[in-house]
């Protein structure tokens, strides 16, 4: 088995680690590890029954560089535990383009506020890339089935919260 890590520092408050693994031959082809601080988003999330928490990804640091924007199968460490999630990187294009590049991570079956507090992300597997949707309604139901599809990947590989 092939195994590469990189492990790499970043100079940057708002996110304050980032390692890359790549193994070949393993349930999860691909596993990139972000810890950040959680800041406040404009809670469109919440009002479509998805709540995020956020983490600012500074390009300049170079800590979005090479990460597809896009869906992710994530899990969380919290300081109220680990949860399975769904992450989404990108720049929020259906509702107003952003040169700012979010993490932004649903996690299943968690109630609370993370805002200043760091959370660990582990992207798992990739979904399906950015895309600009012609309503909200319409990215509603890409959420929606972005979630099922998640939860499938977790549940054919057995992880838990």
């Amino acid at each position: 088995m092939y195994k590469k890590s990189i492990r790499q520092t970043i100079p940057c408050p708002k996110v304050t680690k980032i390692i890359r693994t790549f193994v070949g031959q393993a349930p999860f082809g691909m596993n990139i590890e972000i810890t950040g601080t959680v800041i406040a988003g404009n809670r469109l999330g919440n009002s479509l029954g998805f709540p995020t928490a956020n983490i600012a990804l500074d390009t300049a640091a170079g800590v979005a560089d090479g990460l597809a924007a896009g869906v992710y199968a994530a899990t969380v460490d919290t300081p109220a535990g680990t949860f399975r999630a769904m992450a989404n990187i990108g720049t929020r294009p259906t509702v107003g383009r952003s040169s700012e590049r979010l993490l932004e991570v649903h996690l299943f079956g968690f109630r609370g506020d993370l805002y200043g507090l760091a959370i660990h992300v582990a992207l798992h597997e990739f979904i399906r890339p950015e895309t600009r949707f012609c309503s909200i309604a319409a990215l509603k139901q890409a959420i929606e089935n972005d979630k099922t599809t998640i939860l499938d990947y977790f549940d054919r590989y057995g992880i838990q919260s």
